[in-house]
């Protein structure tokens, strides 16, 4: 989570709507955790090295494209005329506060309505330890576990990254530890992304391999197990939701933060 946006009409005292909203298309890291120990490297993965960023922008930064989208969200959402005032509240990062000034843009309003709080996006209890995060994964991972659908995912992003040095996805053990679920889920998850980045990023998909953008959808299965499995889980969730669920609930009841 990234931005969070309430609207309100002018005589009223709490915001009848709340938008929620990622960042950016962005750029990721050359570098990943997670994998075959002794291959850290996205390009240890693929067939070929992967392309520099527009403007060789450094990881985690907001794409051109990835901003034109967003302003293009704020343009969408003043066609359609939601309520007024509007108010925006963004994490404290870059990525975040070029996101909320792109949506700004859009909506055509000033940049005053834009608030910087980390503490809506913070955790707001005091943080689980590993063997309890461990234990959680782990039973989540057992109630659902990796099926045809991953499978096919995972098959059609290894024809696309092609064979690197390290070993195909699928020959690397996943595991949970350390508080993560790793293994070869873990480097598709984040090389998938990459490639949704790409898209995003209006750049060649995949060195030009993936020309039916559906199909990048269709490998985002990977990074969408990872994310039910290690993050969607109750045990968890009922912490890491706390603080932007609180602050949702407190913008519909009126109350301040």
């Amino acid at each position: 989570v990234a931005v969070v946006l309430v609207t309100a009409p002018m005589a009223a005292q709490s915001a009848t709507s709340v938008f929620v909203m990622r960042h950016c298309a962005r750029t990721t890291p050359n570098t990943l955790d997670g994998g075959d120990p002794q291959y850290t490297y996205y390009n240890n993965y693929t067939a070929i090295n992967w392309p520099e960023w527009p403007n060789n922008l450094p990881a985690y930064q907001c794409l051109p494209n990835g901003l034109t989208i967003v302003q293009g969200s704020g343009k969408w959402l003043a066609a359609n005329k939601i309520p007024t005032p509007i108010a925006i509240t963004a994490d404290d990062v870059a990525r975040d506060l070029e996101t909320s000034a792109s949506l700004v843009d859009g909506l055509g309003i000033s940049q005053d309505a834009v608030t910087v709080n980390h503490a809506p996006f913070g955790d707001a209890c005091s943080s689980f330890n590993d063997t309890f995060k461990d234990a959680a994964i782990s039973a989540h991972w057992k109630q659902f576990p990796l099926g045809p659908s991953y499978d096919k995912a995972l098959a059609l992003l290894q024809s696309v990254l092609g064979k690197g040095v390290a070993p195909a996805l699928a020959d690397i053990p996943n595991v949970v530890a350390g508080g993560y679920f790793d293994g070869g889920v873990q480097v598709g998850s984040e090389l998938s992304e990459r490639l949704l980045m790409e898209l995003g990023g209006n750049m060649e998909v995949g060195w030009g391999k993936v020309t039916n953008y559906q199909q990048v959808y269709e490998m985002l299965t990977v990074h969408a197990t990872v994310t039910h499995i290690s993050n969607v889980v109750p045990a968890l969730q009922k912490q890491y939701g706390a603080s932007i669920t609180q602050y949702v609930l407190n913008a519909l009841d009126g109350k301040p933060g």
